[in-house]
């Protein structure tokens, strides 16, 4: 640990880094991390690049601390890129009675609306009343507590809607099974962008964060956790890894890296298909609860597309590429035509599918529904914290909590968290849904990047190559590949195609199509072997596979 400064000036620190342009973190820069990786004995050591660990690698590096994370696979690629794309409070949690976690996940949402207002946007979600007073009279209740947890948020407080108002929002929606709704607020964002910004954050800030890169061994001495023994996946090459503290941040891997015979963690999956928004139209985001059961089906309005979903049971298969399994898809299928009778929606309209794994904190022979969300942060095996559970909305915080320990264990001066200080490229944009922007192309820009935006937009200035479309009729260009390769450390064509795009999600046959000419277009920006690229987003991409073909 380098020579700390007071609170007061490592706080002033921090956030000025945070108002910076990210500096070059590209492919061909791994090496050099790779190779300060094994030479010095870092403060903190972070396994796992989703959403929590780079988090952790944020707020640790932010309070003064040398920091190292590394990530099996691609950052996000894991639960921060398979999640539904929502920040929100909760809302059926306080039916599981958790309250605790709907107070703080309200608390964070609003924290996160204001790191990063041009990821975030305000949602407006139509719940669905099945037939019934008693029913309806519950769930209006519900919603006075969710608006409460909000702090009863000026124009987004909730509302009832009458069975038209449910129609025109859900056309087709049955009358015999629900007597119109209620409509309330949360939130959505882009999980993998976040993460990457989360993650930029942190290289901001000093941390070095490395994909691609394995752990195959803890390192061990007098019986405490000291670093660990990391492959780099690329280029078959091996380290040993000093730290003085390892955080296991590896989600549903949790349990794999800590080798204990007590599980900690046990995975619930949820199974998402996306739909043309022609062949289900919808406004907004909807929540239809099924009759006699404690499911429900949503449907989130994303542009052309609307995601469905979602699953939520047990899941002991392999934790690596989790896939929609076709009882998982005729599930959600029906439980859709349940709540719309007339549309007949099947397996020919579903575009694509995605699945991922919840690390839900174990206990045995519950349903997994009613397992809590909230997190756990276990110091079992002296020097390493081991933090799994909880969700996306609340990664700031189960990150500060992280640190506080890590902050008492090493006599850290700064021991108080001021993560909800440092902006995530924070970039003002108009509240107006993208398709009735003026103009489209930089909006999407400014959505997903924020500040950054004029680093994409001098790229493509006056070049004609780098204002073209990587796919036709989607929004990422060339010139965005070339940013990605550059500052976003994407390593592999999936990398961009799956995660920092998001391409193969919504246009999954339009990007096998086009993978090889990507490949080669992008090719002059890196080092890579167009030909490998495409064969490995290929059988990365069987994920997204349209469902039909499941």
């Amino acid at each position: 640990m380098s020579e700390p400064l007071n609170p007061s000036a490592q706080r002033q620190l921090a956030i000025a880094r945070a108002q910076q342009a990210m500096p070059e973190w590209s492919r061909q820069g791994r090496q050099l991390d790779w190779d300060l990786l094994g030479n010095r004995t870092w403060d903190v050591l972070v396994v796992g690049g989703g959403i929590t660990g780079c988090g952790v690698a944020l707020d640790a590096a932010a309070r003064g601390l040398s920091v190292a994370l590394v990530e099996k696979h691609d950052f996000a690629s894991g639960t921060s890129s398979r999640s539904s794309k929502l920040v929100h409070g909760g809302l059926r949690y306080l039916r599981e009675g958790q309250f605790a976690v709907t107070w703080e996940s309200s608390r964070e949402k609003r924290c996160i609306k204001k790191l990063a207002p041009h990821l975030v946007d305000d949602l407006a979600f139509m719940l669905a009343a099945p037939k019934g007073r008693l029913g309806r009279w519950k769930l209006n209740l519900g919603l006075w507590i969710y608006d409460f947890a909000a702090g009863f948020p000026k124009g987004l407080m909730h509302r009832s809607l009458s069975p038209t108002q449910a129609e025109q929002r859900l056309p087709g929606l049955s009358t015999d099974l629900y007597d119109g709704g209620f409509l309330y607020y949360d939130g959505r964002a882009d999980d993998c962008r976040l993460t990457m910004h989360v993650a930029k954050a942190a290289v901001l800030q000093s941390a070095m964060l490395l994909n691609y890169a394995k752990v195959v061994d803890l390192e061990q001495k007098k019986g405490r956790v000291c670093g660990a023994v990391v492959r780099d996946v690329i280029r078959d090459q091996v380290c040993k890894v000093h730290a003085k503290v390892v955080v296991n941040a590896t989600g549903v891997w949790c349990d794999e890296l800590l080798q204990a015979e007590e599980k900690l963690v046990r995975p619930s999956m949820g199974v998402h298909l996306v739909f043309d928004a022609v062949d289900l139209p919808c406004q907004d985001a909807i929540v239809v609860p099924t009759p006699g059961s404690d499911g429900a089906v949503f449907l989130i309005r994303d542009g052309d597309h609307v995601l469905v979903g979602t699953t939520d049971s047990f899941f002991d298969g392999p934790l690596d590429q989790p896939r929609a399994l076709p009882d998982h898809v005729d599930l959600i299928l029906m439980r859709l035509n349940a709540a719309l009778p007339h549309a007949k929606i099947g397996r020919e309209h579903v575009r694509s599918s995605f699945a991922g794994l919840r690390p839900l904190l174990q206990a045995e022979g519950t349903d997994s529904k009613k397992l809590s969300r909230d997190e756990v942060i276990l110091g079992e095996a002296p020097g390493m914290i081991s933090v799994s559970g909880g969700k996306l909305t609340t990664y700031r915080k189960m990150a500060a909590d992280v640190v506080d320990r890590i902050a008492a264990g090493l006599k850290l001066a700064t021991k108080k968290s001021f993560s909800e200080d440092l902006l995530l490229f924070t970039n003002s944009r108009p509240s107006v849904a993208v398709e009735h922007h003026p103009n489209a192309k930089n909006f999407h820009l400014n959505r997903a990047y924020g500040s950054e935006i004029t680093a994409i937009q001098k790229l493509a200035q006056g070049d004609a190559e780098m204002q073209q479309n990587l796919i036709p009729e989607q929004a990422p260009t060339v010139a965005e590949g070339k940013y990605l390769l550059h500052h976003e450390r994407a390593v592999r064509l999936s990398d961009i195609l799956c995660r920092r795009t998001r391409l193969a999600n919504y246009a999954w046959a339009q990007c096998q199509e086009h993978a090889l000419k990507i490949a080669v277009t992008l090719r002059q920006f890196t080092d890579w072997d167009a030909q490998q690229e495409v064969q490995n987003f290929w059988q990365e991409s069987a994920q997204f596979q349209e469902a039909e073909k499941a």
